[in-house]
């Protein structure tokens, strides 16, 4: 099972982390880093057959993939960003931690405008049909 995999690098990486970081602290950073991406990799490939479904899917029924591929990539913006953040708060950046946030936060809003505007653009056509 992969997810045992994904605890064991986590557990791992903690335990040598508590070992160097009396020592080193920066070596600590870098084992972090390092834990972090190997991580952040095997989570995008155990991802990657449900991008994988959600196409098919969308060829299947003839789905338009724009609203889809909005939606997957706020996803990928979230993720990406607690990420990032988490990096920074774990070498003491706590300010800029919440700037990684904010920035996240305003991609993700201006991602949401388009869909937001074709709900607008359905509902209106909706009311102009009735």
């Amino acid at each position: 099972m992969d997810i045992l995999k994904l605890i064991g690098i986590a557990i791992c990486s903690v335990a040598a982390n508590m070992a160097v970081r009396e020592y080193k602290r920066e070596f600590a950073l870098v084992i972090s880093l390092v834990s972090g991406a190997i991580i952040l990799v095997m989570a995008i490939n155990m991802v990657t057959p449900v991008f994988d479904s959600i196409n098919r899917l969308c060829t299947k029924y003839s789905l338009d993939t724009g609203h889809i591929s909005i939606i997957i990539k706020i996803i990928a913006i979230s993720y990406l960003t607690q990420f990032a953040s988490g990096i920074c708060s774990d070498a003491g950046e706590k300010n800029l931690s919440s700037k990684v946030e904010l920035a996240g936060r305003i991609m993700i809003a201006s991602c949401v405008i388009p869909i937001a505007i074709s709900v607008m653009e359905t509902i209106e056509n909706m009311i102009e049909s009735v």
